[in-house]
């Protein structure tokens, strides 16, 4: 199985692109697979790489669920609210990501109009994980992205939770699997998978998928039972220089510290 995201030190969180050939058509699969987040510089390599596939006549299928309307389905009024919930958090993480130097993929990559997106709507994810999945899913955003503007500590309580998983998820399988183990996760992350293999049969060009990193396990299964091989090493781009995890916490305690408003006496 492909590792689809690694830690090289001192700092560098990296994710793989990996290239796959059929051996009787000779079609080929380039798998992009990325960070939702990460350092502009990222984003720029690897849209280099993807204008280079493309320029050689390579068609681009990416994610993107919040790309994709749904206005021609019934909605009733509960779905409404989540889904402007949910737009609100997905606003907000993008305030907070911008706040720490970095990006996000849709923004990053600029997704111009000849790239496809292939996905789940918002919609459809909403129905398939249940409502009830959905609001929790909201509460974590709000607790990880929401506060106000008068705390000066936010942004690096952010940083550090930011580092902690990062490097965590990157140098152990143990907190990867714990994600993995939760069957609502699951079921989202089988679902976009195939999703992402079923859109390989509308055409019959050489393709670039660009999806999330955890999608690459399915992904590349999925590509070997359709008779796909692996060509050549993967090719390693760094997503962000992390920090380590006493410097983030250091950095969260004496900046919010020092940026406490006086005490009122």
């Amino acid at each position: 199985m492909a590792a689809y995201q690694r830690f090289v030190r001192p700092d560098q969180v990296q994710t793989p692109i990996h290239h796959y050939r059929h051996p009787s058509t000779g079609r080929q699969v380039t798998v992009i697979s990325t960070m939702t987040v990460g350092e502009p510089a990222y984003y720029t390599h690897l849209r280099a790489v993807i204008d280079e596939l493309t320029d050689a006549g390579a068609v681009v299928q990416a994610e993107g669920s919040r790309l994709l309307p749904y206005r021609h389905t019934t909605v009733t009024d509960a779905e409404a609210q989540l889904l402007a919930d949910l737009r609100d958090c997905r606003d907000l993480e993008q305030r907070r990501t911008r706040e720490l130097g970095w990006v996000g993929q849709v923004d990053g990559l600029g997704y111009p109009s000849h790239w496809k997106v292939i996905d789940l709507t918002d919609l459809q994810v909403l129905r398939l994980i249940g409502e009830q999945a959905m609001t929790e899913q909201i509460r974590r955003m709000r607790r990880q992205f929401d506060w106000p503007e008068s705390d000066a500590g936010g942004i690096h309580r952010y940083r550090l939770s930011t580092t902690i998983y990062l490097r965590a998820s990157t140098r152990s399988r143990r907190l990867d699997d714990n994600v993995k183990a939760d069957p609502t996760y699951a079921l989202l992350l089988g679902a976009r998978t195939s999703t992402a293999l079923d859109g390989l049969a509308t055409t019959d060009l050489d393709t670039v998928l660009v999806w999330s990193a955890m999608h690459l396990p399915g992904i590349e299964a999925g590509l070997t039972a359709r008779g796909y091989t692996r060509t050549g090493e993967p090719q390693w781009v760094t997503v962000a220089h992390v920090p380590t995890i006493r410097s983030a916490l250091w950095r969260c305690l004496t900046r919010s510290r020092s940026q406490a408003p006086a005490a009122q006496g």
